[in-house]
């Protein structure tokens, strides 16, 4: 037999309560906007009067806001299972994947250097796991890092790294690559040497602030971003729905979504959606595809933009 409760959907989709004797089907009011599925709302005896006590999920501060969430899938739940407790109708629509890059000789040259390294860069937090994964056939571990100082670009960055069971030596107080080169003029840089592993045509940004700041810099690739094969099929249909926000954590996200777009003939349709952003740099690759701002994160992390999507929200309620 099927589970009636399979989904939270359902859940509330059909509640049967039973207050006082009286037995109350409920199929949610607003669960069109919540799934798409149009609903009413019977009430059977005495049990209305306890609406104002019942009325728990309307009170939520995303209640009845609809947003897509583009994030890769596999990091996708950690966004949208926050906005959905908040009461917000969310739809998964990953923009971005990520996979390995080819072994390369820049990466080889970069390990065999680390023993002369002074400082290790990783600017997201899956850098660390690609590293050690491209480490294998080395026979190497994160243990070659042992004497390089480790810099994180943000938080979750540098809670991956410690997860590992190294020190991270350094996070900026701003997390970009703009960040880390306002904090580090602090330190003595002129003459030392620097890897920063990132992802395959990332912003060159930290590379030549650095050698700017006199440092021999080595930008090594460990992994790549792709559009992933569904999204072409899915965006259609998704993005052409009445969304009150569309997330973009990464530059990388919304240029796939742009891109998606563009490929079934809608690449219009991307100027009438409302975006909010991890932060400067994704909010500027959103402008430049020809998208619109509505929420941007004082905070670059995940956390720091579900805040933003609050106070959005509260805003426009006022």
């Amino acid at each position: 037999m099927r589970n009636p409760l399979r989904s939270e959907a359902e859940a509330f989709r059909f509640l049967i309560v039973v207050i006082a004797g009286a037995i109350v089907v409920v199929a949610a009011a607003y669960l069109n906007t919540w799934v798409g599925v149009a609903a009413a709302v019977l009430v059977v005896g005495e049990v209305v009067k306890l609406r104002d006590r019942l009325n728990w999920f309307e009170t939520k501060p995303l209640f009845a806001h609809r947003i897509l969430v583009t994030r890769a899938a596999d990091k996708a739940q950690e966004l949208a299972g926050q906005l959905e407790a908040l009461g917000a109708a969310v739809e998964r629509l990953p923009a971005i994947e990520l996979v390995s890059v080819a072994a390369n000789g820049a990466f080889k040259q970069a390990v065999q250097a680390l023993p002369q390294t002074d400082w290790v860069f990783f600017t997201s937090p899956e850098g660390l796991g690609w590293f050690t994964k491209m480490l294998k056939p080395y026979r190497k571990d994160a243990r070659s890092l042992a004497g390089c100082r480790i810099g994180a670009i943000g938080p979750k960055t540098a809670l991956a790294i410690e997860q590992a069971g190294l020190h991270v030596d350094f996070v900026p107080r701003r997390y970009s690559q703009e960040g880390v080169l306002q904090d580090l003029p602090k330190q003595v840089l002129a003459g030392r040497r620097a890897v920063i592993f990132s992802a395959e045509g990332s912003r060159d940004v930290l590379t030549k602030g650095l050698k700017a700041r006199g440092m021999r810099v080595a930008k090594v690739p460990i992994y790549r971003t792709r559009l992933p094969a569904a999204l072409k099929a899915r965006i259609t249909g998704i993005a052409a729905q009445p969304w009150d926000l569309v997330t973009a954590t990464s530059a990388s996200c919304v240029d796939h979504f742009s891109q998606a777009l563009r490929a079934v003939g809608k690449g219009t349709l991307i100027k009438q959606l409302r975006f909010a952003s991890i932060g400067p740099v994704t909010s500027q690759a959103v402008r430049a595809a020809g998208g619109r701002v509505a929420v941007e994160a004082t905070v670059s992390t995940i956390d720091g933009l579900v805040e933003a999507i609050q106070r959005y929200a509260m805003k426009g309620r006022r």
